[in-house]
This record gives C-alpha cells, structure tokens and sequence, in this order.
C-alpha cells in the first residue's frame, strides 16, 4: 500500500506540474481593481479547442435538456437562484472590487437584478413557450388544425460585457437555457473574476448545459466559429459590426444590445428639484457606464440656470469614496479619454464647475464645484457625444429639438451628462441668427 500511495503522490505532482506549464503558455486575464490599479489575481484564459470542446459538450447535452419541460428546466434555474442567495456578500464584494462600484450598487444592479430575471423568467416563462393553437386551415388543407411550438435553436453562444458583469451574462443565458437551448457564455475579459463568479453558479446545472470560457478576442472568435446555433451579444457597437460579420459566415442567427445615445427633456413645467435629481442619478449609475444612461439634456431656455444651479448643488453632494455613491471607471482606456475631453474642453474656453481632472487619474474622491471661468464656441469637443463622459451645457439650435409651451424653441441647452469624475463643463456660445421656429 505505501508503494501505491507513492507512486499516486508523484502522478499527483507531475500533473499539477503539467497544469503549471500549460497556464504559463496561457494567455494571463488580469483581474485589477480600477480604484488603485492593482492587480488582484491573474486568471488564465481558454483556448481556442477548449472553446470548441466547451460547444461539442453543449451540443452533447442538447437533447436531455431540450427533452425536459420548461417547468422542470425552471427548477433547474431556480437552483442558481437559491445559490446566489447563499453567496450574496461574496459575490457583492467580487463584483464591487473588480468593476469599482460601491456595494450598495453591486448589490442593487448586478445581484438583485440577476435574481429578479431568474425569478421573473421562471414564472413567466412555461406559460410564455407553451404550444399554441392558430385555429382551422382552409383551402387544400380544408379541416386541419394547426399550432405553434417553441424548439430551441441547440447552442446559444453569450457574449457578456464588462459593465454589469454578473447581471448581463445571466440576462443572455436564461431566456435561451429556459427555451431548452445549451449555452457556453463568454464573459469580458475585463472583469474575468466575475467570470469565475458565473461559473460556479452554471455549475449546479447538468454537465455541458451551460459553461464558461474566458479570454479575448480571439477566444469570442473562437465561440463565434465553432459555430453555435445562435449568438447573444450585449456591448459596443463598433464589436457588435465584428461579430455581426463573423456571424454572417456561417449564417448564424444574432441577437444584440449595443449601446446607445440617450438624452432627456427638460420643461419649461417641469419640477426641476426632480428633474435635476433624475438627470443626475441616470447620468451617473454605474459611474455612467450604462447603455441607458442620460447622455444629454434639452433644457428649456427660461428653466436652465436653475437647472444648472441645482444640478450642481445636488452633484457636489456625491461622494466618491469606496462605501459612497459613485465609482471610479472600471477601465484605465475609459479614464483616458475622459481626460482628453476634459483638458480638450477647457483649452477652448469650458468653464469646469465640478470636478475636473482629478490628480489621481480620476480613480476616486469625491466631486467638487469650482467657479466659472471661460466660455467656448459650439464647435468645441466637448459639445459632441462623448461617450457620456461629460456633462457639459451650450446653445445647441442645430443639435436637436427642445420642449416648451409654445412648441419648438430657437434654441436650447444640452447636458451630455454621463460622467464619472464629476466632470462638468458649461459652454456659453456665440448668439446666432436663426428662423423664427425653427430648431
């Protein structure tokens, strides 16, 4: 016997020697938390034929799991649920450390809503995908009946972004796992802790139905060429056209969320302690890195400096810190090009009256209002989108229409408002001539 313990002790070795040396080759994923920089853990990334081995396997398990009712695929979910429940504070701390938003925010936007979609849909859903009938047919097929069914297209392939990390890659998987399809999820390599996180919930589903690979670009190729029966993909634009094209290749069926360019409307009516409280909290939820978030406002002209004073008011209140109200922006790249906007802004004439700049790379601290300064023309960077990264005022007349009264105004006042830092330009333009009522 103390032979055979012997020799499995060194197997055991060699192998976990072999495990060593394939995770040096690997591509690392750096998990960091985005308040300091620090690189947390390091996570090797998927292989291209572990992708495909991870799409065989789904394809394998296809058929039992199509094979269950969707009441009984329901309780299969409702699993993950309960085990959410279980690790709520460590999931809650995961996510907060990785993407930098508070707990509060962690808890309320990525965990509660993850278990509001797996609860919703498994209400829902045997009710929603049950056999319906059409009615009778006329005609050559005078006295036959029909209905429509709901078959799962086979392999769903999930590709998840950074932003909501937990909470988007269960929104693309459950309706398809509830369907009766399989799916293999792809989270952000930004946020590859998550990813783990994601991970050992599937697993308490059974063996192939649902798994992750990590890694980048090459490895959301790699899902995308397998290839699966249908893509889900929630992120930008610009990577949606890529995986739109690498669809197309094999006539693979997507489905997408991409992000957008939202504004809201001011009134001349309007309640403005709540108007500037909804601007404010939509502008900045999830330090503004959210596809909704309000990247603009229309203010009526004779409202928008009490507007303006409240929205300010009401800003430098937010606090920044780790256990306060607003995050730091999870990505160093996102960091940049809101300071290039920032500095671009203020060289042709923004007044900053919150924030700015921060001396930390705008990782944290808490926003604070300056006085104006100096004023720039409309054609000013800072006056076009920016990807919601700040919140700027001008005389927009060509920009888009605006609320009042009396209909069109010849003029109004715009807030690209999806900040992180506080950032906050306000911009008083040339008078120009214009047509009366028109916008």
């Amino acid at each position: 016997m103390g032979r055979l313990d012997l020799g499995w002790e060194r197997r055991m070795a060699q192998a976990a020697k072999r495990v060593r040396r394939d995770d040096a080759r690997r591509e690392m994923l750096r998990s960091m938390d985005p308040r300091t920089g620090e690189v947390t853990r390091e996570i090797p990334a998927n292989t291209v034929d572990e992708v495909h081995q991870a799409v065989a396997a789904a394809r394998r398990a296809g058929p039992s799991w199509a094979g269950l009712t969707v009441a009984e695929r329901a309780r299969h979910l409702g699993r993950i649920r309960h085990l959410i429940h279980e690790r709520t504070d460590h999931i809650v701390a995961v996510v907060s450390r990785e993407n930098g938003k508070p707990p509060a925010e962690a808890l309320a936007h990525d965990v509660l809503t993850t278990l509001i979609t797996l609860a919703y849909l498994g209400r829902v859903g045997p009710q929603a995908l049950r056999p319906r009938a059409v009615g009778r047919l006329i005609g050559p097929l005078f006295g036959s009946t029909s209905r429509i069914e709901w078959r799962p297209y086979g392999v769903v392939g999930c590709v998840s972004p950074w932003n909501y990390p937990l909470f988007l890659s269960f929104m693309a998987a459950v309706p398809a796992l509830l369907a009766g399809n399989t799916v293999v999820v792809k989270p952000s390599e930004a946020t590859p802790a998550v990813g783990e996180v994601v991970a050992e919930l599937l697993e308490v589903l059974p063996p192939g139905v649902a798994s992750v690979v990590q890694g980048g670009a090459e490895v959301g190729a790699a899902l995308i060429d397998a290839p699966c029966d249908k893509l889900s993909f929630i992120g930008s634009a610009p990577t949606g056209r890529k995986v739109a094209e690498g669809a197309a290749r094999h006539l693979t069926p997507v489905v997408m969320e991409l992000g957008g360019q939202d504004a809201t409307v001011v009134c001349e009516d309007a309640h403005l302690d709540v108007a500037a409280s909804g601007v404010l909290w939509g502008s900045f939820l999830n330090a503004g890195q959210t596809c909704c978030a309000i990247e603009r406002a229309y203010v009526v002209d004779s409202v928008a400096d009490r507007f303006e004073e409240l929205l300010v008011e009401k800003l430098a209140r937010v606090r920044g810190d780790r256990a306060g109200d607003i995050g730091p922006l999870t990505l160093e790249r996102q960091r940049e090009i809101v300071q290039r906007h920032v500095r671009d802004a203020v060289e042709r004439g923004a007044t900053v009256l919150a924030g700015g700049v921060s001396q930390d790379g705008g990782k944290g601290g808490t926003p604070t209002t300056r006085p104006p300064r100096r004023r720039c023309a409309p054609s000013s960077t800072c006056c076009r989108h920016l990807a919601g990264k700040i919140a700027a005022r001008r005389s927009a007349g060509s920009a888009g229409p605006t609320c009042g009264p009396s209909g069109p105004r010849s003029s109004s006042n715009s807030w690209p408002g999806r900040s992180c830092d506080g950032s906050c330009t306000r911009i008083r333009p040339r008078p120009r001539t214009r047509t009366p009522g028109s916008v």
